[in-house]
């Protein structure tokens, strides 16, 4: 029972229809058991980090691969002295924003910045302000 709360598939009815019990004997139960329910959830998302940590891994270093071969490609069409100019423009500003992708996943680039917080000025709170000796700021327009 401890195995079935800790993985948490099943919900308490299910659990209690499981193993013949009431759903308010599997909630104290789990009430009772808190501890090593928690300990055997641990137990359980240490295995599932585990086994999954080298599946991201290897999925990137597949991404980084994909990416390359496709610089690749696109620098050796770039290379072509029959195609014009036009053509080699685009295919230049395709290279380079692979060059940026494949570097943004291999971490040689700083993480992208989604906002940016904007101090406020204390000078944009009055219309007139004056500095005193003491080099405070304060209203004139206050009095």
């Amino acid at each position: 029972m401890i195995e079935d709360l800790a993985r948490g598939d099943l919900i308490h009815t299910e659990i209690a229809r499981k193993y013949g019990r009431s759903v308010q004997g599997i909630r104290q139960f789990s009430s009772r058991n808190h501890t090593e329910v928690s300990r055997r959830r641990a137990v359980l998302q240490g295995e599932l980090n585990a086994a999954t940590a080298d599946q991201w891994v290897t999925e990137k270093a597949q991404l980084g691969d994909l990416y390359w071969k496709h610089y690749e490609d696109l620098d050796a069409r770039i290379s072509n002295p029959d195609i014009d100019d036009r053509t080699v423009k685009a295919l230049t500003r395709e290279a380079t924003a692979i060059i940026y992708k494949y570097s943004e996943l291999m971490g040689h680039l700083p993480p992208r910045t989604s906002k940016v917080e904007v101090a406020r000025s204390v000078l944009t709170d009055f219309d007139v302000i004056s500095i005193d000796e003491a080099g405070g700021f304060s209203s004139v327009t206050d009095g």
